[in-house]
């Protein structure tokens, strides 16, 4: 039975839990590094991207509802201009 927090967490941490080894080679882990920085790159890389998408389009959606509805564009025009 561990009797402080250090021997508990080195007790819990050296416990089988049935999964592959953690690496601690360090070509290994450099490539594990790598590639979790490629996946990042690429998933920023996309948000990025839809985000332009969804800015283009909310500015195409308010400018065909200001030309579909001529009486909200008048009163715009009449409140900010």
């Amino acid at each position: 039975m561990a009797s402080t927090f250090a021997e508990s967490v080195r007790d819990l941490a050296c416990t089988d839990s049935g999964g592959p080894p953690i690496p601690t080679d360090n070509p290994t882990i450099l490539i594990y590094a790598l590639a979790a920085l490629v996946v990042l790159w690429l998933v920023f890389a996309m948000m990025r991207k839809l985000f332009g998408i969804a800015i283009i389009l909310a500015l195409v959606g308010g400018a065909w509802l200001l030309w579909s509805n001529p009486e909200l564009l008048e009163n715009l025009w009449s409140r900010f201009g």
